[in-house]
């Protein structure tokens, strides 16, 4: 048994369009399929065209190559049979591939440090919508990078919220529902009345709570966790002891929750000196993406390092275990102590 297959040849390409070729990895096209938020974007510092859907992010990359032929089964040309089409003009073709969306971060948007100065700061004016348009991110990975981030829109103008204000306003916040409710409470959000705009109330709230049918519970790890940062950038090394001892003071009144280094991992090293142990904060904003680089810069700030501390830091983009143990061994030392503990050391 035989198949017959008619090629059709096309000598000239149709004027009336452009053709792109896209390879889609297997795992992206669900995405793709069930999006009918398909947007393109680029990114102004390395011209990058980027692919969104509505809840995930994609990288377009051109990879150029020559003498590409095309077969394509076109069944709309009738008559039956199996009819194939052969294209030879691509010479590259777009690779795409998952990244995690970020909010624009050089569009120079005005800190709010008090809330009395709103509409007193001057500045370039940028829209909610604008932001989103001129970012590397989808729309729900926007919203959810616009409350981490602290950013509110007032009389059509973005700012941010500095860390001195959200603080104060949690501490406010949880104030009122302790001296009124008590902190395990649900409430909606137009339960509370402090002495902050409204806006700015809301925005904390969105950050700082869980949200279930409407009611809003406060996320009281997240709420330490955050008190205990503050507390840590507020001086470059201190006594461990002593920096419990301000962070327990920092909270509100009567918030009693137990606290444990764990919750503000990934920011932290602890050493000890003269008998005494210290704690100095590291921004890991300020560390580099590239893991090897990491390692260095890391190794630089401290000479010797709890293994576990260290892999703190690279828990967003590697898992702790053989990825961070070849680095280590590529550009440093592991070694057992007592207690069957690691520590990390330069070469």
């Amino acid at each position: 048994m035989s198949n017959k297959i008619e090629v059709y040849q096309q000598l000239r390409p149709n004027d009336n369009y452009t053709y792109k070729l896209i390879q889609i990895p297997p795992q992206t096209i669900t995405h793709l399929q069930n999006s009918n938020n398909l947007q393109l974007k680029t990114t102004k510092e390395n011209s990058n065209v980027l692919l969104t859907t509505t809840n995930k992010t994609f990288r377009m990359r051109q990879n150029n190559h020559s003498n590409t032929i095309l077969l394509m089964n076109h069944e709309f040309f009738g008559g039956g049979g199996s009819r194939l089409v052969g294209y030879d003009k691509c010479f590259y073709q777009y690779e795409i591939n998952e990244i995690p969306g970020l909010i624009n971060d050089e569009l120079n948007i005005p800190i709010l440090e008090n809330e009395k100065d709103i509409e007193k700061i001057s500045g370039r004016r940028v829209t909610k919508n604008e932001l989103f348009e001129k970012s590397p991110c989808s729309l729900e990975e926007f919203e959810l990078k616009w409350i981490e981030l602290n950013f509110i829109e007032f009389n059509s103008k973005v700012f941010k919220i500095s860390f001195s204000l959200i603080t104060e306003i949690l501490f406010d916040l949880i104030t009122y529902l302790i001296s009124t409710k008590s902190t395990d409470y649900e409430f909606v959000k137009d339960e509370i009345v402090i002495d902050h705009l409204s806006i700015l109330v809301e925005s904390i709230i969105l950050k700082f709570t869980t949200e279930k049918n409407g009611k809003y519970k406060l996320n009281n790890e997240k709420i330490i966790s955050w008190f205990g940062i503050i507390e840590l950038t507020k001086s470059k090394q201190l006594k461990l002891n002593d920096f419990y001892l301000n962070w327990k003071n920092s909270l509100p009144s009567f918030y009693n929750f137990p606290l444990d280094l764990l919750q503000i991992k990934g920011n932290y090293v602890t050493y000890i000196h003269q008998n005494n142990q210290y704690i100095k904060y590291i921004n890991p904003a300020n560390l580099s993406k590239d893991v090897n680089l990491r390692f260095k810069q890391l190794l630089s700030i401290q000479s010797i390092w709890k293994y576990e501390e260290l892999c703190e830091f690279f828990d967003d983009f590697i898992k702790v275990g053989k990825k961070i143990d070849s680095t280590i061994l590529k550009f440093g030392k592991k070694k057992k102590i007592s207690g069957g503990k690691f520590i990390v050391t330069g070469r």
